[in-house]
């Protein structure tokens, strides 16, 4: 081969590298392309079409990639350190086992997409569209979910301690055997989530919308619900414990065997609630409405209550030892067979205490003395 067609060979294969290094930038049309592998470290992208693209495996590592299109491009093992995807794309886009640590998704689209397995360690996800996504299995250590629409997203069995979640819209999400606690929910939509057995001890949940929520076996120990709307939301055998409470709304909810040990309910909204079975060991209860719902077999020892209205509520087989009332209406309520001793009342409690059902009620002495005189 003469040396001048040798040079022809040489330069022809640098305009050919050029040009496809060229292809390669802000702006780029690389749809369908095959990337599979590639590194593109620090590569500049932003607003580049990449719909449909092969990226499997690619290093995309520090990209820049702000409203790039990526719509179903598959992303599976790639490697995102560090990128740069605020208000990108990326809807039912092939995610899994991706590594997403540190990316910036801000105002990203993800709708649909698939992050089985991924890594969204210290990821913002801030405002970001991820309705019908599924995380299972996803690392999300310290990820930023502020305002995030996360409607209908899979994510049970979740590892996210000290979560951010405040303002997110997480209704008819599967955040099921989910372990979210000390994490911040305040001001979120959970309209209809599954969190049976979800673990979110110390989380803050004030003013945050759980209508028809399923919870079912969740700890929320320790947690902030004030002024949370649980309207109608299943919460049998669950752990409230020590949580604060004030003034939520618990209109229709399932308490079937909770416990509320140690919390204060001051105000809150009880229309029929169901408390059957429940625990209110050193519970305070304070300007209650519980007329007429199912307290039976309901457990109330060592317990305030003060300004409590239980006309025609059912508390047969309850216990109520050594609680201290104040301003409690009890007239027509069902205590047959309930254990009354050691109780503290006023003249207004024993009064109506004398209109209820006493049936094999168990007292003491005194009272029993009281109410026949």
């Amino acid at each position: 081969m003469s040396p001048g067609y040798k040079i022809i060979i040489i330069i022809f294969a640098i305009l050919v590298s050029t040009a496809y290094a060229l292809d390669i930038c802000d702006r780029s049309d690389l749809r369908f392309s095959d990337m599979h592998g590639r590194d593109l470290s620090g590569a500049h992208l932003n607003q580049s079409d990449l719909t449909g693209a092969d990226l499997r495996c690619a290093n995309l590592s520090g990209a820049y990639l702000r409203s790039a299109w990526l719509v179903n491009a598959n992303l599976e093992g790639a490697s995102l350190v560090g990128a740069d995807l605020s208000m990108a794309d990326l809807s039912g886009a092939n995610l899994n086992g991706t590594d997403l640590s540190r990316a910036k998704l801000r105002n990203a689209r993800l709708s649909g997409a698939s992050l089985v397995d991924s890594n969204l360690t210290m990821a913002d996800c801030t405002e970001a569209m991820m309705d019908d996504v599924s995380l299972k299995d996803a690392e999300m250590t310290s990820t930023r979910f502020f305002r995030t629409d996360l409607t209908g997203a899979a994510i049970s069995g979740a590892l996210l301690s000290h979560a951010n979640f405040v303002g997110a819209h997480l209704s008819w999400a599967d955040l099921s055997n989910g372990r979210f606690s000390n994490s911040q929910f305040s001001r979120a939509e959970l309209y209809g989530a599954n969190l049976t057995g979800t673990d979110l001890s110390g989380s803050d949940l004030t003013r945050s919308y759980m209508m028809r929520a399923r919870m079912t076996g969740a700890n929320l120990r320790g947690a902030s619900l004030d002024y949370a709307d649980l309207t109608e939301a299943d919460m049998r055998d669950a752990d409230l414990s020590s949580c604060k409470m004030r003034y939520a709304d618990l209109s229709g909810a399932n308490m079937a065997g909770a416990d509320f040990s140690e919390v204060v309910l001051d105000s809150v909204k009880t229309t029929g609630v169901n408390l059957s079975g429940a625990n209110l060991y050193k519970t305070s209860l304070f300007n209650l409405d519980l007329r007429g719902i199912d307290m039976h077999k309901v457990k109330i020892k060592k317990a305030k209550m003060d300004t409590v209205f239980l006309t025609n509520s059912n508390l047969a087989g309850a216990v109520l030892d050594d609680v201290t009332m104040h301003m409690v209406e009890m007239t027509n309520v069902d205590l047959s067979g309930a254990s009354l001793r050691n109780i503290e009342y006023d003249e207004f409690t024993l009064r109506s205490l004398k209109n209820a059902n006493l049936d094999g009620a168990s007292m003491d002495d005194r009272l029993k003395s009281d109410l026949s005189g």
